[in-house]
């Protein structure tokens, strides 16, 4: 299983991964959100 100081630092790594697409994610909706929106109004 390895010290227990490795699995923790390995979890801290992992939630921030899981933050960070967690973010990315709904960025990419705002966006997609956002140009439909434009293409929308465009006419």
């Amino acid at each position: 299983m390895g010290p227990p100081r490795y699995c923790r630092q390995t979890n801290s790594v992992y939630s921030r991964l899981s933050l960070l697409s967690l973010n990315q994610n709904i960025n990419l909706e705002q966006a997609a959100v956002s140009f439909t929106f434009r293409l929308l109004t465009r006419y």
